[in-house]
């Protein structure tokens, strides 16, 4: 699954859309796209295949991005506030 996520300088996704994979069949439809503003960066993200279980959803609650260098990965946030 990739993701294309708008996260903040804390890692925090604040919205994201799931990216189809090009040729599969789906309906050809322009999909919203995060719009960054000052302080937040927009990354096409790959999941990793540890968390290929979690749905769309669930990785957008539970996981956050990491920026290592000039690359950002998801990785599971260690601890969820509620």
């Amino acid at each position: 699954m990739q993701i294309k996520a708008l996260y903040d300088t804390k890692g925090r996704i604040l919205a994201a859309v799931q990216v189809q994979v090009e040729g599969a069949e789906t309906e050809s439809s322009p999909s919203p796209q995060p719009v960054p503003t000052r302080g937040q960066r927009v990354s096409l993200l790959t999941m990793p295949a540890e968390f290929e279980h979690l749905t769309f959803r669930q990785a957008c609650m539970q996981m956050m991005v990491k920026v290592k260098g000039k690359q950002a990965v998801l990785v599971f946030r260690e601890k969820l506030r509620c």
